[in-house]
């Protein structure tokens, strides 16, 4: 049997299409502050990154609703300073849409616009209890806990892209 690959896009069975595409910093921070920063100030779901030149943020929709965000930019990966590095911040998705590939498709659409710009390594900051997420996706975890602005316990998370080809068959 031959499975039928989409790009930037998944069916669950009984469930809608999920289309990803790019989007702007305000529209990403209307997931990411009530996911990511519930109870805390607007402000904190506001990154320095959000409008730097070569940020891409990125939207999961569902029906044309909006249901999950991931923005990447270029950042060097702390004791990883050899190779070009991008990062992933503020990835989030609607609690509804958690376990349907939201976030494997954000991720993956990540990797390739990482590896289109020379990137060899993807990293970020994930809470503890999205290790599990990070590693189905080939991720690594990079050194010990720690908590980044008073948000919970995280690990740094890093995975090569050298052969992004293999990773997204895999994923499927």
């Amino acid at each position: 049997m031959r499975r039928r690959r989409h790009r930037g896009r998944a069916r669950r069975q009984g469930r809608s299409l999920i289309e990803v595409h790019p989007i702007g910093a305000a529209r990403a921070r209307t997931i990411r502050w009530p996911v990511l920063r519930p109870g805390r100030p607007e402000q904190d779901a506001w990154f320095p990154e959000d409008e730097q030149p070569g940020t891409v943020h990125l939207g999961a929709f569902e029906d044309e609703r909006l249901v999950g965000v991931a923005t990447f930019f270029p950042d060097p990966c702390p004791g990883h300073e050899d190779v070009l590095a991008w990062r992933l911040r503020g990835m989030a998705a609607l609690p509804d849409a958690r376990g349907r590939g939201v976030g494997r498709l954000l991720v993956e659409r990540g990797f390739t616009a990482a590896r289109k710009a020379g990137a060899a390594l993807v990293w970020c900051n994930g809470r503890l209890d999205a290790a599990g997420f990070y590693l189905k996706l080939g991720f690594a975890i990079d050194g010990g806990i720690f908590d980044p602005h008073g948000t919970g316990p995280h690990h740094r998370f890093v995975r090569r892209i050298d052969n992004i080809e293999a990773v997204c068959q895999k994923a499927e």
